[in-house]
């Protein structure tokens, strides 16, 4: 199972991201009759909480420890340059562009079962949409 939410990025925060027109993926989850996608978009909005931008997390595994339940997770972030990286594939001009995601720095972090079903409900965190 994978899922998009808005996530800290240090490397981000550094940088000073995200900036107007840097462009950013996220993913659209699965459902019952679709596989789910990636999205590419632009930052349109001057951004207030520097370092927050989307990220994707793929659920692992989930084990138990001292009888306590962890998910372990991949965490990406989306940012083109940072952790995700872009490469547009030449179509036709009056095409929609296409491009290849490399996601080359994905990392495992080890969460609570119970901040991991936080992640995946539907929930809303306002202020820091990019557009």
């Amino acid at each position: 199972m994978m899922i998009c939410r808005i996530a800290f990025c240090p490397k981000c925060f550094k940088a000073g991201r995200p900036k107007i027109a840097e462009q950013f993926v996220v993913y659209r989850g699965e459902s019952a009759d679709d596989d789910g996608e990636y999205l590419v978009g632009r930052v349109e909005i001057n951004v207030e909480h520097l370092g927050f931008t989307p990220h994707t997390f793929e659920l692992q595994d989930v084990k138990e420890v001292d009888g306590k339940a962890f998910a372990r997770v991949k965490k990406c972030c989306g940012m083109n340059g940072c952790m995700t990286f872009l490469d547009q594939v030449q179509i036709m001009p009056d095409q929609p562009k296409k491009y290849k995601i490399y996601q080359n720095e994905p990392y495992d972090v080890v969460i609570p079962i119970e901040d991991w079903n936080a992640l995946v409900k539907d929930w809303h965190d306002t202020g820091y949409e990019l557009h």
